[in-house]
Order: structure tokens, then sequence, then C-alpha cells
């Protein structure tokens, strides 16, 4: 072998060796382990235009993964509204706020996403009944429910599930995610022609 030609292997065997180097340090997918794609982000749709905002990415992992038990389309009726999963303590796990076209969702110890879709979807009935609902509307939730004489609003020091109010956004919760734990203090679980109601009143 003359000398050109120990100089070209001996520049080659540096090259393969570097090669293994970097494939090494870099990384090549396994055939045998699992492939893992890019989750779809349930959010990815009103993050853009911020109408959802987040806290910290953890606390976005959990909201998207609440919202996306959700199958309501309130980013259509209820146009203009923003949300915020912010960290939270306490007995306090969410709030409204109509004036603002605004909900709160606290993220406390503990909460996963079905905690917070509970959470989401109850603040999610405020806000279609303040912006969707008149007072006839009420009235006929209230006849519906068989509670007619309770106020619709909570009265002072009394809790949100004592009120028309808080008994409609429970109902709405329960319709979006059949969850049975239902804390209205006025009625109990909404029956098919509760649903029914619902649903006409939840339209835009």
């Amino acid at each position: 072998m003359d000398r050109m030609a120990r100089t070209t292997n001996a520049f080659m065997a540096i090259i393969f060796a570097v090669s293994l180097v970097a494939i090494a340090v870099v990384g090549v997918p396994s055939s045998e382990g699992p492939e893992f794609d890019v989750p779809t982000d349930p959010l990815a749709m009103v993050d853009d235009d911020m109408r959802v905002g987040f806290a910290s990415p953890e606390i976005r992992f959990l909201a998207a993964s609440a919202a996306a038990k959700i199958t309501y389309p309130w980013q259509e009726n209820l146009e203009g509204w923003t949300v915020q999963f912010v960290p939270g303590e306490g007995k306090v796990a969410g709030f409204t706020w109509s004036s603002e076209q605004h909900i709160e969702i606290f993220v406390r110890p503990g909460d996963d996403a079905d905690s917070l879709a509970r959470v989401f979807a109850h603040e999610l009935g405020h806000a279609v009944d303040v912006t969707l609902n008149s007072g006839n509307d009420r009235r006929s939730w209230l006849e519906q429910r068989e509670v007619a004489d309770e106020p619709w609003w909570p009265q002072a020091g009394r809790a949100d599930f004592t009120s028309g109010a808080g008994d409609f956004a429970e109902a709405f919760a329960y319709w979006q995610l059949r969850d049975t734990d239902i804390r209205s203090e006025i009625a109990g679980t909404p029956s098919d022609a509760d649903l029914a109601l619902l649903l006409q009143l939840s339209r835009k």
C-alpha cells in the first residue's frame, strides 16, 4: 500500500470515528422503543389570540387536558370571554367575573385534569347564564327544576350552590361531564327534561 493510500485510509478512519461519537451524543431513533408524537393541543385554537392564559407550563398541561373534556363550543358562543388558569390555595376553585367577561380557574395542590374540568365546566355555566339568558329564561329554569321560589343570585353570606345561578352552573357541569357529584343545594341530578331545557338556554 503506497503512502497516498495509507493517508486516505487513516483519514477515512478518523471521519468514521467522529461520526460514531456524533451519533452517540445526538442519539438516533430506536426501532425497538416507542415513538412519541407531538400531542394535539386542544387549546391551541384559543391560545393564539390570548383568550386562554396559563401561569406556568405545568398548569398549561393540566388545563389543556381539562379543556379537552369540555364539548361545549364556548369559543364560538361566548365571544369576548377569556380564561386564566392560575395557582391557587384554599377552598375557592374558580370565579367568574361577569362584567369583565373573564373566568379564573385556581389550580390547587392535588388538582388533576378531572377536577379542573369540573371547575371549568361550572364556571362556563355561569358565563353562559350571564351572556345568553334573560330573566324569563331563568324563571323557566327554576320552574323546570321545581324551585321557583329560590333566588337566582346568591344571597349575602350564602354559597353559590344555594342559588338558581349555582344550580344552573352545576347542571351545566353535569351535562358536560356526567359527573354525578351534584353540589346544588336546591335541586338534585338534572333529568332528561332539565337537560333539554339547558341545551336550549345554552344556544347562542
